[in-house]
């Protein structure tokens, strides 16, 4: 997946014909092959940084009184970061929060 030579003209081929999805499979090798292509490491990556980033973020206070943009609530950071994709699909957010605590 982070092959230049590889990977990265596969993905430019995709993005010339339109594709913006690309499904991905790793599993067990059929036969004697090495472990490292079994091994998901290049691709199953977690984005807890950049969650915890946004969680942190906050607009200066600047752009909030030269040009009005609204403040992110804690409430706003909840919504965009789960709560109303949940409501869309016709979850509970409160049920959902309450599985994924378990």
């Amino acid at each position: 997946m982070d092959d230049p030579r590889v990977a990265f003209p596969v993905f430019e081929k995709a993005q010339e014909l339109g594709v913006n999805l690309v499904g991905v499979h790793k599993g067990v090798p059929l036969g004697p092959q090495p472990i490292e292509a079994t091994q998901t490491w290049d691709m199953i990556w977690h984005p807890r940084w950049a969650l915890e980033a946004f969680w942190n973020f906050e607009i200066p206070q600047d752009l909030v009184d030269g040009y009005g943009y609204p403040q992110l609530t804690e409430q706003a950071k909840r919504k965009i970061l789960g709560e109303n994709l949940l409501r869309l699909h016709g979850m509970d957010v409160e049920a959902t929060r309450a599985r994924l605590r378990t």
